[in-house]
């Protein structure tokens, strides 16, 4: 267009905005940091002391647990531990333990779906969880199954929020155990391996839950009592409908004085000889509940 015997142009017309102007802009919408984005998503995937705690049984009862064992200190507000019978984890397995979207549970999306019945006749030098020619040695190895746990986020989302995560396991091939540990990004801190003696199973300990969220922190200490019940009613639920597992939960009140011993309470045990839905709800919340 002409105006005033000058030409007009898309260009001269932003050229007109004035350079101070375009430099005094900022986009409201920026990128947050990795290491931020990891505490925001790790909390939102643990969210109190239950879903904590429900990581980990998930992980042991997949892990074909028998016996699982929870001890709270100081409530859970120091620590976190729980000690299961199952079958351990490979040593060349441990490094990826604890990262992001890392798990033995799957291998594709559409394994979510299948329950391993319709997998075709293994051919020779094939297993039936194969999935295709584009599998690994390693991945033949998996069947698809239903499993409680299949994202591979429990440990990476509890290094995150936590002051320590510490792992102790050892599979039958084994004769010792081996104990290491994890950093805030999930990666296993090579001088925190020992060797420890331990039967075949697994250990995890949680030390110092969302201390990397102070609020959420002040929030489970504020609230603690209504948590600890909120996990309760998740324990019986587990205890009541996994007939194949035992499950014993353990309160140990720590003190701050060298001298007085920590106090230990059982708050939940189920017995071997429950083995029916009746036993095992009666061992749980009483006879008087049946009746």
């Amino acid at each position: 267009k002409i105006a005033g015997g000058e030409v007009w142009s898309r260009e001269t017309t932003h050229s007109t905005m004035g350079s101070k102007e375009e430099e005094d802009l900022r986009p409201l919408i920026k990128q947050i940091a990795p290491s931020s984005v990891q505490r925001i998503v790790a909390g939102a995937a643990v969210t109190d002391l239950a879903s904590a705690v429900k990581e980990l049984i998930d992980n042991s009862i997949d892990a074909g647990a028998k016996r699982v064992s929870i001890k709270l200190f100081n409530q859970g507000i120091d620590s976190i531990e729980v000690v299961d019978n199952g079958s351990g984890v490979p040593a060349t397995s441990r490094p990826l333990m604890a990262m992001k979207h890392a798990t033995s549970k799957l291998r594709a999306f559409n394994d979510l779906y299948t329950d391993g019945s319709d997998e075709p006749d293994a051919g020779p030098g094939e297993t039936a969880s194969s999935s295709g020619e584009n599998d690994s040695a390693d991945d033949v190895a998996y069947a698809a199954a239903p499993t409680l746990g299949f994202r591979g986020e429990a440990l990476f989302c509890l290094s995150n929020l936590s002051r320590s995560l510490v792992v102790t396991t050892r599979t039958s091939d084994e004769t010792v155990g081996e104990s290491f540990a994890f950093n805030t990004q999930g990666d296993l801190i090579s001088d925190s391996k020992r060797t420890q003696a331990r039967g075949v199973g697994t250990t995890v300990t949680v030390c110092g839950l969302f201390e990397q969220l102070p609020v959420r922190k002040v929030d489970m200490c504020k609230r603690i009592k209504a948590q600890r019940s909120k996990l309760m009613k998740m324990l019986q639920g587990y205890a009541i409908l996994c007939l194949s597992t035992q499950f014993n939960l353990t309160d140990v009140a720590t003190s701050s004085s060298a001298k007085k011993k920590s106090k230990t309470e059982v708050k939940l045990a189920t017995s071997e000889s429950s083995k029916t839905l009746e036993a095992r709800t009666a061992s749980v919340l009483g006879p008087k509940f049946l009746a």
